[in-house]
């Protein structure tokens, strides 16, 4: 970090790292990104490794404490992950997943690229290493969206930590072979979002406590720096 965020921060920062390992969810990360940061400098890091940190053209607007939000048409961060070309990859095809938190009630693609897809709403939408996206019910845009796929056939959404949706056969697809965006959907017409995004992370596929899990520690760690 390019400024130690004190003592307290840092603290924050070993519960939830702590969490996710005693959870068996870090060692399935190919990357995390804290957006609700103290510095929109740290806000871009990859916390898992030096590989993967976030750049832009055009940077959404960065929050201190809260979120970053892109402008809907032009703002987005790109992760420089592209799951064809990456070295030894958690995130591969019958074994992935992708998870976002929102804090507004925007309904349009989070995160994502041609083949993968998060978009929160009431009925959220999953697509993840397949040719057709899933969609879940009795969702709020605002929250915590999950998809993961385990197998060649099974794709499952969750919403705060609890299934939203399985797929019960969802066929996979090789993983697109484009870099992931975030506040933005990479693809042949980028589309774009006015979400405000909180964590994102991706990697292999994780169970569902593994879920729950993740859930409970970016709750408590966003509620303690005052993002929710």
């Amino acid at each position: 970090m390019t400024t130690f965020p004190g003592a307290a921060r840092a603290a924050r920062v070993d519960a939830l790292i702590g969490s996710l390992k005693s959870a068996g969810v870090w060692a399935k990360l190919d990357a995390l990104y804290v957006l609700a940061a103290h510095e929109q400098a740290t806000a871009v890091l990859n916390w898992v490794s030096t590989s993967y940190n976030l750049t832009t053209s055009a940077a959404p607007t960065f929050l201190a404490d809260r979120y970053v939000q892109g402008n809907g048409t032009t703002q987005f961060y790109d992760t420089g992950f592209d799951p064809t070309t990456a070295v030894t990859p958690q995130f591969v095809q019958n074994s992935a997943h992708l998870g976002a938190w929102q804090v507004n009630t925007v309904t349009s693609a989070l995160v994502g690229h041609t083949g993968a897809t998060l978009i929160p709403s009431t009925t959220p939408t999953y697509r993840l290493n397949g040719g057709v996206g899933i969609t879940g019910s009795g969702a709020a845009a605002i929250g915590y969206v999950t998809a993961v796929r385990s197998s060649a056939s099974s794709l499952i959404g969750y919403y705060n930590g609890t299934e939203n949706i399985n797929s019960g056969a969802n066929t996979s697809a090789a993983p697109s072979a484009e870099t992931l965006y975030i506040c933005a959907r990479n693809q042949t017409t980028d589309s774009f979002s006015q979400g405000r995004v909180t964590i994102v992370h991706f990697g292999s596929a994780l169970t569902a406590g593994e879920v729950s899990a993740a859930y409970t520690a970016f709750n408590s760690y966003l509620a303690s720096v005052g993002a929710i």
